[in-house]
Parts: C-alpha cells; sequence; structure tokens
C-alpha cells in the first residue's frame, strides 16, 4: 500500500504539471479572444485549478492508489476471487476518483466528502493489513 501511495503521489505530480500546461495554454487564448478580460479570466482560473490540483489530488491519487493495492494484496495473499478482488478495488478506486472530479465542478463541499471518505477507507485497508502481518495477526482473507 505504502509503494502504491508514492506511486500515486508521482503519478499525481506529472499529471499537474499537464493541467499547468493546459491552464497557461486556455488563458493565452482567453487572452487573445477577449483581452485584458480574458486574461484576468484565464490567470483566475489556471491559479485555482493549480492550487485544487496540488493541494487534493496528489493526496487523493495516493489515496485511490493505496485503496486499489490493498485489493491486490488481498487478492494475491489469499489466492482466491483474485480477479474479483482486483476489479473490486480498480472500480472503487475509479469510481471515488470519478465522484470527487464530478462534485468538484458541481459543489467543493461534496467533493471534500469524497476525500474524507476516501481517506477513512484507506486508513481502514491500512490497519487491517497491519493487523493481519503483526505477529499472530489476524487472516486478511475476509476482505
Amino acid at each position: 500500500m505504502l509503494l502504491a501511495a508514492f506511486s500515486g503521489l508521482g503519478f499525481a505530480a506529472f499529471e499537474n504539471m499537464s493541467y499547468g500546461q493546459k491552464a497557461i495554454l486556455n488563458s493565452f487564448g482567453l487572452t487573445y479572444q477577449y483581452g485584458v478580460r480574458g486574461l484576468v479570466t484565464g490567470v483566475q482560473s489556471a491559479m485555482i485549478a493549480s492550487m485544487l490540483r496540488s493541494l487534493s489530488l496528489v493526496f487523493c491519487h495516493a489515496v485511490w492508489a493505496g485503496i486499489f493495492a490493498y485489493f491486490i494484496a488481498s487478492a494475491f495473499a489469499t489466492k482466491k476471487r483474485m480477479g474479483a478482488l482486483i476489479l473490486i478495488g480498480l472500480l472503487l478506486s475509479a469510481t471515488l476518483h470519478g465522484l470527487y472530479d464530478w462534485l468538484c465542478g458541481v459543489q467543493m463541499t461534496l467533493a471534500t466528502v469524497v476525500v474524507g471518505f476516501s481517506f477513512v477507507l484507506f486508513y481502514g485497508y491500512a490497519i487491517k493489513i497491519k493487523l493481519a502481518w503483526a505477529p499472530g495477526g489476524g487472516d486478511i482473507s475476509r476482505t
């Protein structure tokens, strides 16, 4: 889960650079089309997008990758229902990501609830893994 979380951090960092470049190009287009008004709108939009992505989505990508990794680890540890567990992990992570993206366009407070819920899931799965690996620990197969 830790390796996946760091992988999610790295992915998000590179993804943010791509979105930053798109925001700059959008600002240029708005400036060309609307002059100073377009420049102001474009720069404000770029700053908001960059800050939002830098502050929340880097963290979220780490959490969602960690959640997916939990299901992969569970699948390989139990050697039961491997395909189903991996698919559930992928769908859960992708659904949380998509829900966050959609809610960002609707209402940021609701998107924050998705972030909190995602972290609670990640933390719960991390505790479950820790307990399973502790001496005399639990059984990871009850996923």
